[in-house]
This record gives structure tokens, sequence and C-alpha cells, in this order.
């Protein structure tokens, strides 16, 4: 037990955690989320969290082939010293050999899991603790009570859905807009108009652009759409982790059986900006 909590410590303190990627692993990769893991490698005592959680997931989307090295001649040397000494022969030598031995097969791979699980239970630690932070601020924002909310669920080819709910987060209205490509510049050129036309007939007074896909490029149209309305309208991006979720749940599926996912992901954010609790 002493000998495997110094060889621990000694592979705590001067390992390396080391990521390559594998053969066919940029195949795999085809958006280059993993690039920077390609040849990397990073003292195990300096690592930081959320490194060790995108190196897991690389090794287990099987692009990169993942270890613990550390310089293994001050291990076996100690291992030895403290064992067979400066004892010479036949005897002497088999058991040198049989540390070697077990070191590789046993204790070496042992240990290396060992920490793997620990930097893997520190960094799962932090990012829950990360997690729990930012879902408390989100959800203590003050609400946006009184006013009439267009939810924007931005998107590409498929058309920003919009939604609208009144003061008490009842549905109102929606429709689908197409500002931005692919889509045809016909429907990109109408967008505008329908959009404001839509804020004038449902009176709306704010609207919550969720910050998923094409959340920038909407934010931009909302921007330029809105100088050219008479009443104050203004926008708001909001954190729309977990719209897509209740979306495709049975409650929203209960209250919205005519919509799509997107849709009721429009009415989601909505309430959201309205209350987040």
């Amino acid at each position: 037990a002493d000998f495997r909590n110094w060889v621990r410590g000694n592979t705590q303190a001067y390992g390396q955690l080391v990521a390559k990627v594998k053969r066919d692993g940029k195949t795999l990769d085809e958006e280059g989320i993993y690039q920077q893991y390609y040849d990397f490698s990073q003292p195990i005592k300096s690592i930081p969290s959320f490194r060790t959680l995108a190196i897991n997931r690389g090794e287990k989307e099987k692009i990169l082939n993942v270890k613990v090295d550390v310089n293994e001649t001050p291990i076996l040397w100690h291992l030895k010293a403290n064992t067979v000494g400066n004892r010479q022969g036949y005897a002497a030598d088999i058991v040198a050999a049989a540390i070697e031995d077990a070191y590789h097969r046993f204790i070496g791979p042992a240990i290396e899991r060992e920490i793997r699980k620990q930097l893997t239970d520190i960094a799962a630690d932090h990012a829950i603790d990360i997690f729990g932070k930012n879902l408390y601020n989100l959800l203590m924002q003050a609400p946006m009570k009184g006013k009439v909310v267009m939810g924007f669920d931005p998107a590409y080819r498929t058309g920003c859905k919009l939604a609208v709910v009144d003061p008490n987060g009842k549905y109102l209205d929606k429709t689908v807009i197409y500002p931005h490509k692919p889509a045809s510049e016909a429907k990109r050129k109408a967008a505008k108009g329908l959009f404001i036309d839509f804020i004038n007939k449902n009176h709306v007074e704010m609207i919550a652009i969720g910050n998923g896909t094409a959340s920038r490029e909407s934010e931009q149209f909302v921007a330029d759409a809105i100088k050219d309305i008479k009443s104050p309208v203004y926008y708001v991006i909001v954190n729309e982790a977990g719209a897509s979720v209740y979306s495709a749940s049975q409650v929203a599926r209960d209250e919205f059986p005519d919509f799509s996912v997107e849709q009721r992901s429009a009415v989601s954010i909505a309430r959201r900006l309205q209350d987040p609790l």
C-alpha cells in the first residue's frame, strides 16, 4: 500500500495527460471540434476541468486516444531501491524483473485508471457547481410582468418561428418568417414587412430572442426592423436552454397539439422572459 501511494503521488505530481487523434479520428471529427486535442499534453496537476471533460468526450466518441504518461525510470528505481536494494545475484534479478512486470501490467494501469477517475470526478463536480450557479442566476432574474411578449426562435433553413403571448403568458398568435439564407431572396425581402405587421397586429412590446442557432443574425434583423415601428418595442436575448426539452414534452404537446416543436419553443422562450420560474 505504501508503494502504491508513492507511485500515485509521483504520477500525480509529474505525470501528463496525453491525447492523440486516432487514425480515423479526423474523419469522425468533421467539424474539428477536438482539433486542439489531436496532439495534446498537459501536466495532470494543472489541467483545468473543462479540458478533462472535453478530452473524455473525444475519447468516448472514438476520436482521441487518451493516456496518462509519466517517466517510469524514477518510479522503478524507487521500487527496486526499497526492495532489492544493493543486492546482487540471480534472485535479485528475478525480483527486479518481477517489479517491472508488476508495474507495467498491474500497478501502472491501475494508477492511471484511478487518476483519470479522480480527474473526471473533480471536473464533473466543478461543472455541476457552475451549472447550478448559472441556473440560479437565470431563474432569479426579475420577471417581465405586464407585457405582451413575442418569442423569436431563430433558424436558418426552416425559418424563424414567432409566437406571441399576452401579459399572463396566454398564447395569442404565431407565424414563420425567413430572413436568413438559404431562403430565397424574395422570402428574405418579405420577412421584414411580415415581421413588422405581425408586431403591430399583436401590439408586441417585448421580443425575446433565443440564443441558439442564427441568434446573432436574428438579433441584427430585429434591431434593424424595430427602427421602423412607431410604438416602442424592445428586444432581449434569452437563454433557450431547456426550451427544446419542454417543447418536445408531453405537457407542451397537450397544450399545443397542432404546433411544431419549434413553434412550442417560441412560446416557451416568450414565457421565459415573462417569468423564468
